[in-house]
């Protein structure tokens, strides 16, 4: 990335969920795991603050998806991390 390009990006942080469970907690869940991390990485890199976009994708998008419970859905219970540009934000916004 180039040197003062950094002030117009985002990070956006999708967090997810096994299918196990009803997916109204599932959705619940995921935005507080993409919360917590997404403070966690403002507290840890300041130039982030405020920066930082939480948001709960449930299960919709799981990568495994057995739905058993078990170590095999641990893949699906994770935060993933995407760079998104000013432009991108304000057609996201738009949309919702």
């Amino acid at each position: 990335m180039k040197a003062g390009t950094t002030s117009r990006r985002w990070r956006s942080t999708p967090g997810h969920t096994s299918r196990s469970g009803p997916e109204p907690v599932n959705e619940r869940l995921s935005l507080k795991r993409a919360e917590y991390i997404g403070k966690h990485l403002e507290t840890e890199a300041g130039d982030l603050a405020g920066r930082v976009i939480a948001h709960g994708a449930g299960s919709r998008d799981n990568l495994v998806g057995t739905g058993k419970d078990d170590r095999s859905d641990a893949l699906d219970r994770r935060v993933a991390f995407q760079v998104i540009s000013c432009a991108e934000l304000a057609t996201q916004t738009a949309q919702r």
